[in-house]
């Protein structure tokens, strides 16, 4: 192969020529720029003045009334925990009561409770409930209902204990004379951190 040999005003031209198409595929390329950018400020532009006509109010308030609902719905759900926490305990202690005389095989007359109210016992706090109750039963029955009742409830203690007893069915059959039970106590339950 041969090689070609140019003259310094050949190779002038050519590097000229040269030049000139780097120039032009540049100016192409600037020009394409140009536009892309004269097309993404106007789209810029656009988006700029359709958020200045948006009302962002509406949604504030939206946002806030949501919030004030959130608040009340939580505030409701806690009452309502606290209310049926407290309902499902007095249930609780009003069942285990006539299940530990059933047991006894004494007959409740009358039971009743207070409503839970809280506490501090040590600094620890607690709910509280005070429950009377009156059975009737044979002395050995009624007083073994009441031993059982102050076993059965761990959390809660016996303030009085009364009992009303009749003469004996025969005189050496001293266990088995009518009798009636009156108790007072008080039941504590630990209050859950909230």
């Amino acid at each position: 192969m041969k090689s070609i040999k140019l003259s310094k005003m050949g190779w002038l031209i050519l590097s000229a020529g040269i030049f000139v198409v780097i120039l032009a595929g540049l100016g192409l390329t600037r020009s394409q720029q140009m536009q892309d950018q004269n097309t993404s400020s106007d789209e810029l532009e656009l988006a700029v003045k359709r958020l200045d006509n948006l009302d962002v109010t509406d949604l504030r308030n939206q946002v806030q009334d949501l919030q004030e609902k959130i608040d009340l719905g939580k505030a409701d759900l806690q009452d309502a925990t606290s209310r049926l926490d407290k309902s499902v305990v007095s249930a609780d202690v009003a069942e285990d009561f006539y299940n530990l005389a059933k047991e006894s095989g004494v007959f409740v007359n009358q039971f009743s409770s207070t409503p839970i109210s809280s506490d501090s016992l040590e600094g620890i706090p607690v709910s509280q409930t005070a429950v009377t109750g009156t059975v009737n039963g044979t002395l050995e029955k009624v007083v073994n209902f009441i031993i059982n009742v102050n076993t059965s409830f761990r959390t809660g203690y016996i303030q009085s204990a009364t009992l009303r007893i009749s003469d004996p069915p025969e005189p050496d059959l001293d266990a088995e004379a009518p009798t009636q039970g009156s108790i007072q106590m008080i039941i504590y339950s630990y209050v859950r951190g909230e």
